[in-house]
């Protein structure tokens, strides 16, 4: 297992690990509905536009084929949570591999990319029902506000947790 940068040809590889994450992830969170209408293709070529955008960081995590990824880069909610420089937009896993330290090192490179480029904080935002929002908190990530976020005609409760300093230790 290997991570490293992403490129345009990765967005195929990233959509099935996002519409898999999701489905099993968000299951009983989100709408049955829409969990199963999201789509490779539509997420593929949002992928595509995520990776041309080159304000954006991305990294895989892959085996034979792509395993997890992590994307983020400058906060995109300064008017609401000014104190804070960069964002983790998403990072998803395959099940499978959750809880074998991928993850940490998805963080562990886009953190280090951040520093490269003078970010010394983030913020991210996470469904609070998500199962997978103890990551964070384990990793020193602490609250500062709730912001509600619709989903296919669904208001749920996002938490934002936030790292006030990117030297934590992993």
């Amino acid at each position: 297992m290997r991570v490293r940068k992403a490129v345009l040809t990765d967005a195929k590889g990233m959509a099935k690990v996002n519409v898999d994450s999701w489905r099993t992830t968000y299951q009983g969170i989100v709408s049955s509905s829409f969990l199963e209408d999201m789509s490779y293709e539509v997420r593929e070529e949002a992928f595509k536009r995520t990776l041309e955008n080159s304000q954006n960081i991305v990294f895989v995590a892959e085996n034979d084929s792509i395993i997890g990824y992590i994307v983020g880069g400058e906060n995109r909610y300064q008017e609401r949570f000014p104190n804070y420089q960069g964002e983790l937009f998403a990072i998803y896993l395959l099940e499978d591999y959750h809880k074998k330290g991928i993850g940490k090192l998805l963080v562990r490179e886009f953190r280090r990319d951040l520093r490269k480029n003078g970010i010394e904080n983030m913020m991210v935002q996470v469904l609070k029902d998500n199962p997978s929002r103890s990551f964070y908190e384990k990793l020193g990530a602490t609250y500062i506000g709730e912001a509600i976020i619709e989903i296919d005609n669904q208001e749920l409760i996002e938490v934002v947790l936030a790292w006030s300093n990117l030297s934590f230790v992993m």
